[in-house]
């Protein structure tokens, strides 16, 4: 606890007796204020800047005694988004930004549902390999269209988006070019959906997961990146503030990076697992069975996907002004984690149990029997999973722009 100096008397008792000679209440909180404002400069200083946090504290205390003493209501909850900045003023504006980001997160939604439509179609022939028989329906194309779109086109058009918020945001400075922009939109768009129709006639890259669309389509792909990467560049660079804040050096350096190396998936979380499964008597059991499976859903939804969500839910009202109910929201997040855990858990322990038949020597069939239920609980999780994206879908639609741009608060003055 921190003390006073010797001698000094804690700011608001001392204040409170200087004023003791006035008996209007009214004028003893306005006392208050004025001797907190001087006492606080004097005293307080020292404290912040030898105690930072114990600073803070007496900081946030004595503003609260003030608003105690002055008769002024502390909120009751924090508002859906704190007061507008200069550039939040130019995006009302000109509104041309809202609708962009908006376009990407609405595709990106739009991929998740058709690349979880197909995840769980996968898993219920693997649960009932009778259920839709025709070789479009195959599990060999089924399976890389399925991690190609929610990679390219889920996950990698949901980041974009949020960082078509970020960065002009931090820079202060409205995007270089909204036209280029929606360039690159189109040019994502149509390279995802050619790589679709290549993968379900049986066109791939050979055995690369997440990187079998064939090179043209990667090409094309990566054409849309490199004009992003363009576009947010000269965002940076022509920013109207000295600092670059460093949020905007890791968004321009993973569009360079993911130029340069086309298709490399950079796990930032799971590493832990994957650490373990790399161990060579447990890498000899899990080596090619579903706790593979487990562990790229682990990172990629897990981690990857629920980042997303957190900054699409976060960043878009903003922007558009609307907001989602609480409720769909908190339904989304609870059928995703208990899809993702429910699907995790079955298959790691399946792909345990297969490991160790194969091992063991068993005939294969054997392992594919004591599998059949866990692909069904990997069906029902799934099911789950594509329930919380189809809420997500709705949500975003809930999130849509207004018809018309919303007039932008004037700023409050500066208090006399």
């Amino acid at each position: 606890m921190e003390h006073s100096p010797a001698g000094t008397d804690i700011p608001c008792l001392q204040v409170a007796k200087e004023d003791s000679a006035f008996s209007s209440a009214r004028d003893t909180r306005v006392r208050i204020i004025h001797g907190i404002r001087g006492r606080l400069v004097a005293e307080s200083t020292l404290s912040i800047r030898s105690f930072p946090f114990c600073g803070i504290v007496n900081s946030f205390t004595i503003r609260a005694a003030v608003n105690f003493s002055a008769g002024v209501s502390m909120p009751a909850h924090r508002p859906l988004a704190v007061e507008k900045s200069h550039i939040d003023r130019l995006i009302d504006a000109d509104f041309s930004l809202t609708r962009l980001v908006y376009a990407y997160i609405t595709c990106a939604a739009a991929w998740l549902v058709f690349g979880s439509l197909v995840g769980e179609y996968a898993g219920i022939r693997l649960a009932f390999p009778d259920f839709g028989v025709h070789p479009l329906f195959s599990f060999g194309r089924l399976r890389p269209i399925h991690t190609n779109v929610v990679l390219w086109g889920w996950s990698s058009l949901g980041m974009i988006g949020l960082a078509l918020y970020v960065v002009p945001r931090t820079c202060q400075k409205s995007l270089s070019s909204n036209r280029l922009a929606w360039a690159s939109l189109l040019l994502l768009n149509v390279a995802i959906l050619a790589g679709v129709v290549l993968l379900a006639n049986g066109v791939n890259n050979g055995g690369q997961e997440y990187r079998e669309f064939p090179w043209p389509v990667m090409g094309l792909y990566a054409l849309g990146l490199l004009l992003l990467a363009v576009n947010l560049y000269r965002t940076v660079a022509g920013r109207s503030i000295a600092e670059i804040y460093i949020a905007n050096w890791y968004i321009v350096a993973a569009f360079l990076w993911t130029i340069i190396l086309v298709g490399v998936l950079f796990y930032f979380v799971g590493s832990g697992q994957g650490t373990v499964e790399a161990l060579r008597s447990l890498n000899a059991v899990w080596h090619f069975t579903n706790f593979t499976v487990a562990h790229s859903h682990i990172t990629m939804y897990g981690f990857v996907s629920f980042l997303i969500w957190g900054g699409i839910y976060g960043l878009l009202p903003r922007l558009t002004g609307r907001e989602p109910p609480h409720l769909l929201i908190g339904v989304h997040f609870w059928f995703a984690l208990i899809g993702i855990l429910i699907y995790g858990i079955s298959l790691m322990i399946g792909g345990t149990e297969q490991g160790e038949s194969w091992i063991s020597g068993a005939p294969f069939i054997d392992s594919v029997r004591l599998m059949a239920s866990y692909w069904l609980w990997r069906a029902v999780s799934g099911s789950l999973m594509l329930a919380a994206h189809l809420l997500f879908a709705y949500n975003t639609w809930r999130m849509r722009p207004r018809s018309r741009p919303m007039q932008a608060a004037e700023p409050a003055g500066d208090p006399a």
